[in-house]
Protein backbone atom coordinates (compact mmCIF):
# COMPACT_ATOMS: atom_id res chain seq x y z
CA UNK A 1 0.00 0.00 0.00
CA UNK A 2 1.52 3.35 -0.66
CA UNK A 3 1.34 6.21 1.85
CA UNK A 4 3.05 4.22 4.76
CA UNK A 5 3.08 6.22 7.73
CA UNK A 6 6.38 4.65 9.46
CA UNK A 7 9.36 5.74 11.12
CA UNK A 8 12.37 4.72 8.39
CA UNK A 9 11.29 6.37 5.57
CA UNK A 10 11.81 10.72 4.60
CA UNK A 11 8.66 10.86 2.98
CA UNK A 12 7.45 13.88 5.62
CA UNK A 13 7.74 17.48 5.08
CA UNK A 14 9.30 19.47 7.91
CA UNK A 15 9.13 22.75 5.99
CA UNK A 16 10.39 21.68 2.57
CA UNK A 17 12.97 19.36 2.98
CA UNK A 18 11.74 15.18 3.13
CA UNK A 19 12.37 13.96 6.86
CA UNK A 20 11.12 10.93 8.70
CA UNK A 21 8.16 10.77 11.58
CA UNK A 22 9.23 10.71 14.97
CA UNK A 23 6.89 10.47 17.79
CA UNK A 24 5.79 13.97 18.91
CA UNK A 25 5.87 15.08 15.58
CA UNK A 26 2.55 17.41 14.41
CA UNK A 27 1.60 15.91 11.16
CA UNK A 28 -0.53 17.18 8.58
CA UNK A 29 -2.52 15.66 6.09
CA UNK A 30 -3.74 17.91 3.14
CA UNK A 31 -4.84 18.02 -0.09
CA UNK A 32 -1.39 17.97 -1.91
CA UNK A 33 -0.73 14.58 -3.26
CA UNK A 34 -2.73 11.87 -3.94
CA UNK A 35 -6.74 12.44 -4.58
CA UNK A 36 -7.91 9.59 -3.01
CA UNK A 37 -5.32 9.34 0.12
CA UNK A 38 -5.53 5.75 2.18
CA UNK A 39 -2.95 6.19 4.88
CA UNK A 40 -1.64 2.86 6.45
CA UNK A 41 0.41 2.99 10.12
CA UNK A 42 2.57 0.54 10.19
CA UNK A 43 3.49 0.78 14.00
CA UNK A 44 1.52 2.48 16.95
CA UNK A 45 2.41 6.35 16.66
CA UNK A 46 2.18 9.04 19.34
CA UNK A 47 2.42 12.05 17.26
CA UNK A 48 1.93 15.25 19.32
CA UNK A 49 -1.24 16.17 17.16
CA UNK A 50 -2.62 14.80 13.63
CA UNK A 51 -4.29 17.61 11.57
CA UNK A 52 -6.16 16.76 8.71
CA UNK A 53 -7.23 19.54 6.47
CA UNK A 54 -8.32 18.53 3.35
CA UNK A 55 -11.30 18.86 1.23
CA UNK A 56 -10.51 15.02 -0.47
CA UNK A 57 -11.70 12.06 1.63
CA UNK A 58 -8.76 10.30 4.05
CA UNK A 59 -8.46 6.89 5.79
CA UNK A 60 -6.44 6.01 8.43
CA UNK A 61 -5.61 2.72 9.60
CA UNK A 62 -3.40 -0.15 10.60
CA UNK A 63 -1.68 0.45 13.76
CA UNK A 64 -3.25 2.61 16.00
CA UNK A 65 -2.11 6.35 17.41
CA UNK A 66 -1.92 6.56 20.89
CA UNK A 67 -0.40 8.95 23.31
CA UNK A 68 -1.38 12.16 24.04
CA UNK A 69 -2.24 12.88 20.74
CA UNK A 70 -4.71 15.49 19.51
CA UNK A 71 -6.79 14.77 16.28
CA UNK A 72 -8.33 17.91 14.39
CA UNK A 73 -10.57 17.30 11.58
CA UNK A 74 -11.21 20.29 9.18
CA UNK A 75 -11.82 20.97 5.51
CA UNK A 76 -15.25 19.31 3.32
CA UNK A 77 -13.79 15.46 3.34
CA UNK A 78 -14.31 12.63 5.52
CA UNK A 79 -11.62 11.35 7.57
CA UNK A 80 -11.92 7.61 8.07
CA UNK A 81 -10.12 6.04 10.94
CA UNK A 82 -10.24 2.09 10.18
CA UNK A 83 -8.02 1.07 13.35
CA UNK A 84 -9.32 1.04 16.99
CA UNK A 85 -7.28 4.37 18.66
CA UNK A 86 -6.42 4.84 21.76
CA UNK A 87 -4.73 8.51 22.20
CA UNK A 88 -5.70 11.07 24.48
CA UNK A 89 -5.66 14.18 23.26
CA UNK A 90 -8.84 15.91 22.21
CA UNK A 91 -10.97 15.47 19.00
CA UNK A 92 -11.79 18.40 17.28
CA UNK A 93 -14.12 18.43 14.26
CA UNK A 94 -14.82 21.76 12.58
CA UNK A 95 -15.36 20.44 8.86
CA UNK A 96 -16.25 17.31 7.00
CA UNK A 97 -16.84 14.21 8.92
CA UNK A 98 -15.23 11.93 11.11
CA UNK A 99 -16.25 8.23 10.70
CA UNK A 100 -14.29 5.48 12.78
CA UNK A 101 -13.07 4.47 16.52
CA UNK A 102 -11.57 7.50 18.83
CA UNK A 103 -10.35 6.61 22.10
CA UNK A 104 -12.29 3.26 22.11
CA UNK A 105 -15.44 4.91 21.16
CA UNK A 106 -17.30 4.73 17.76
CA UNK A 107 -17.68 8.52 16.25
CA UNK A 108 -19.77 8.52 13.26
Amino acid sequence: MANVWDTSTADWLLGSAASTYADGNTVTFSDVGSATPAVNITATVSPGAVKVASANNYTIGGSPIAGSASLIKSGAGTLTLSGVNTYTGSTTVSGGRLVGVVGGSLNQ
